[in-house]
């Protein structure tokens, strides 16, 4: 996504650094005129620089990571609050309906006293 981009982007600018200080990024010389350990050994300042891109680009992806981290935990306890008000929102409607049915219950046996004393089966 968005944080893969900037971090691509800072792995080009390093391997560019890297490619430049080693000279890769310049033609070769030939055999003749240079040896072949003095073409690949980085000079001692450019290695240093080296470094330094490469430690600044792993605290740039160390903050991506962490950043990425944060968001994800946030989307999680948004999920949770949501679950959290839906339960809550659930046990209030149960609540409800059980004072209801105990109302309409109290009420029918208001009713059936009132009435009074049912009479004896075959009296």
């Amino acid at each position: 996504g968005r944080a893969e981009a900037p971090a691509l982007a800072a792995c080009d600018l390093v391997a560019s650094a890297s490619a430049t200080a080693i000279g890769l990024d310049r033609p070769t010389p030939s055999s003749s005129s240079s040896s072949p350990a003095r073409a690949i050994a980085p000079a001692p300042s450019s290695s240093l620089r080296v470094q330094h891109l490469e430690q600044r680009l792993d605290e740039y992806v160390r903050r991506q990571e962490a950043a990425q981290a944060l968001d994800e935990d946030l989307r999680k306890q948004d999920a949770l609050l949501r679950k959290r008000e839906q339960y809550l929102s659930y046990r209030a409607k149960i609540a409800e309906r059980t004072a209801s049915k105990r109302s309409e219950g109290r009420a029918r046996l208001q009713q059936v006293e009132a009435r009074g004393p049912a009479p004896a089966p075959g009296a």
